[in-house]
């Protein structure tokens, strides 16, 4: 072993913990890593030990992550590395699962494709297809006309981006159908049959999807073929991260990826493994010592983001899952803010409890987190009018463009000078003139979702009550329209104020201040779908991947954690099965230093 500046001190900062797992040497390994326990450094530093002390040469090391940001994270953080010890090296490759599988498959079709059996994709000519995700107009069409020749009609725009998705999920557990596989049955009519007519159009228009890169990646690695530009053809060493989240297509890539040596090095927390509607599948964390009998089991124990409060109550929650490894988590920090559940009468009463606890919060940032996209119109349209200024993490426009919506103006354009409150005609054109049971009649028909178009109604009613009459109403849903893109926009952009709106699943992998979670009720968070399989099928899975995404936005805080539940007084919704657990561990005090599975 030799001695390396740039090595050295990035490893001197590691706990004991993790320095353990950077020093794992050859063969396979699991790091089980809980939330904010410092896994970035950790496979950083390991490639640095590799590369500056192991001598392995750094283009045989190969980083897979899951988005563009965290690849080149980790490719910084090496570049400092070794700049702040004067060292000159040329880095790993750091890369998601898709880009890496399109660059091997692009080098293939320019260096000899004929030699590796690949001639661009299989079964299409002409060499390397066009990327169908860059195309979206083309391959929604594409999809919605086949959709239409199976089922008769065309498809809204939210039934597309279901299919869409059932269709990546069905390519990534490499099964031929979804209905009762995992928990997570298709909610497409007829999508096997659908599935199987959009590989070939595919085919037929020399178009392919990144599912399709991942495939052919996968028959090359495993036929043997080699990784052209990397010495020797191949990598020598493996390294995963967020491990839960790979499918059973990346989990074979990365498998094939480490040749007959095995040097697969996977960081991971099965506790936060949230995309099973992705394909996502936690057994390749929970199953591991099975596939790999012997190998080392490495444990991040420690929360360097959380206080020990919100760690200690996070961490009791998350074992009421059944099909989960067993952990320990810690946390060095005090917090002056205890977890609290907080209940508001209705949906309308919540931006007042957001406001309150911004107000009474020192400077910093704060998410306001919820289960489904749509509960952000109602809490923009409030701190619209309050004039506190935010950003969106995600696109709103299946709102504003939806069918139902647009019926709904329309309707609301008769009313116009009416002295009745636009939310109070809402009411009377989905009940009593009942355009609520057309919508329902209309989706059953044609294979949409009645569940999404009654939200959209109940948002849309959200927005009302801030409006004296229809006009202003009318006037407030284009301003609100506006100014979600701006704040998505401002988002995307990473500018703008320190209040944030995002899904549970878009603030994976952050950090805030202060979190408020929000729209926290039965049927919405656990979802309904979650709770139909459980309570009518025993299915338990799809509850346990909700309780997991419960679990990574309580633990996207850092000092203070509000769970804001719309169920007190007068309102009609119910208690959220989540929080009431939650609940009655703060009443046991299982936080803090009478925390069970504390420090």
């Amino acid at each position: 072993m030799t001695q390396d500046p740039a090595a050295n001190a990035l490893l001197s900062e590691l706990d004991p913990n993790q320095r353990k797992a950077a020093f794992h040497g050859e063969g396979p390994a699991l790091v089980v890593a809980g939330p904010g326990s410092g896994k970035t450094r950790l496979i950083v530093a390991r490639a640095l030990r590799l590369a500056g002390l192991d001598g392995a040469d750094p283009r045989r090391i190969l980083s897979l992550t899951f988005s563009n940001a965290a690849a080149a994270e980790m490719a910084e953080r090496f570049r400092q590395a070794c700049l702040q010890e004067g060292c000159s090296r040329e880095g790993p490759v750091f890369s998601t699962v898709h880009s890496f599988c399109m660059r091997l498959m692009a080098r293939l079709n320019r260096t000899d494709a004929s030699s590796s059996g690949i001639p661009g994709m299989p079964g299409i000519p002409g060499g390397q297809p066009e990327l169908v995700e860059a195309l979206p107009a083309r391959r929604e069409n594409i999809l919605g006309r086949i959709y239409q020749d199976v089922n008769g009609n065309f498809p809204d725009h939210k039934t597309l981006q279901i299919l869409s998705g059932e269709i990546s999920t069905i390519a990534n557990r490499m099964v031929d159908e979804l209905p009762g596989f995992g928990g997570f049955a298709g909610r497409t009519r007829n999508l096997g049959r659908i599935s199987r007519l959009y590989v070939q159009k595919k085919k037929e228009l020399n178009l392919a999807d990144f599912d399709d890169f991942q495939k052919t990646a996968l028959l090359h690695l495993e036929a043997g073929g080699n990784v052209p530009d990397c010495p020797r053809g191949s990598f020598a060493y493996i390294q995963v991260d967020e491990g839960q989240d790979l499918s059973a297509l990346q989990y074979r890539i990365a498998y094939a990826l480490s040749g007959r040596d095995r040097h697969l090095f996977i960081v991971a927390d099965d506790d936060q493994s949230i995309y099973g509607f992705r394909g996502a599948d936690p057994s390749n964390v929970t199953a591991f010592s099975q596939r790999f009998p012997g190998a080392p089991v490495y444990h991040l124990t420690r929360n360097y983001r959380s206080t020990r409060e919100i760690v200690a109550l996070s961490g009791c929650f998350i074992e009421k899952n059944r099909v989960r490894l067993a952990k320990r988590r810690e946390s060095a920090v005090s917090g002056k803010v205890l977890p609290q559940v907080c209940r508001t009468e209705g949906r309308e009463g919540q931006a007042g409890e957001i406001l309150a606890r911004l107000t009474a919060q020192d400077a910093g940032t704060t998410a306001i987190i919820f289960r489904n996209n749509l509960s952000a119109i109602g809490i923009a349209g409030s701190l619209l009018q309050s004039g506190v200024p935010f950003v969106a993490g995600n696109d709103c426009g299946d709102f504003f463009h939806h069918w139902v919506l647009k019926a709904l103006r329309k309707k609301l354009e008769c009313h116009r000078g009416r002295t009745a409150s636009p939310a109070a005609v809402l009411d009377h054109i989905w009940t009593r003139q009942g355009f609520g049971n057309q919508c329902r009649e209309i989706c059953l028909k044609q294979g949409w979702s009645a569940g999404y178009a009654h939200a959209v109604y109940e948002n849309a009613r959200l927005l009302a009550k801030g409006a004296g009459k229809t006009r202003e109403f009318l006037q407030n849903l284009e301003e609100t329209r506006s100014i979600l893109e701006n704040a998505h926009e401002a988002y995307c952009s990473g500018s703008g104020p320190a209040l944030y709106l995002t899904t549970a699943h878009s603030s994976k992998g952050l950090e805030y201040d202060t979190v408020c979670m929000v729209d926290l009720y039965e049927g919405e968070f656990p979802s309904a779908e979650a709770l139909a399989e459980w309570k009518l099928k025993g299915k338990q899975e799809p509850l346990e991947e909700e309780r997991r995404l419960f679990f990574v936005a309580m633990t996207r805080a850092r000092k203070s954690l509000y769970l804001i539940a719309p169920t007190a007084g007068k309102s009609l919704l119910r208690d959220s099965t989540f929080v009431l657990e939650v609940e009655k561990l703060i009443q046991e005090k299982r936080y803090g230093n009478n925390a069970t599975n504390q420090l």
